[in-house]
């Protein structure tokens, strides 16, 4: 019998679920590392503690798009979530 994840690795996809939430707000229009913080609850401060950086530097990695694999990497973890989720 396949079951939903045997297909998820045939397909290729990431076993890692993205909530509806943050893949609306991509589609308004909202970054997904933006969306991702919005819906995990956190302030744009706690996210540049976590990252160890000023907050004007977070901010400026959160809207620019596109992110260097280094930087993507770092907010994920700082995030509790994995890469692919944040990198769609």
């Amino acid at each position: 019998m396949t079951t939903h994840n045997d297909v998820n690795k045939e397909m290729g996809e990431s076993q890692f679920h993205i909530p509806h939430q943050v893949v609306q707000a991509v589609v308004d229009g909202v970054a997904p590392v933006k969306a991702w913080r919005d819906y995990l609850g956190f302030e744009e401060l706690e996210m540049a503690e976590r990252l160890d950086i000023e907050v004007v530097d977070y901010r400026r990695w959160e809207s620019s798009q596109p992110k260097s694999d280094y930087v993507i990497q770092k907010i994920a973890v700082a995030m509790g979530i994995h890469v692919s989720q944040l990198d769609f």
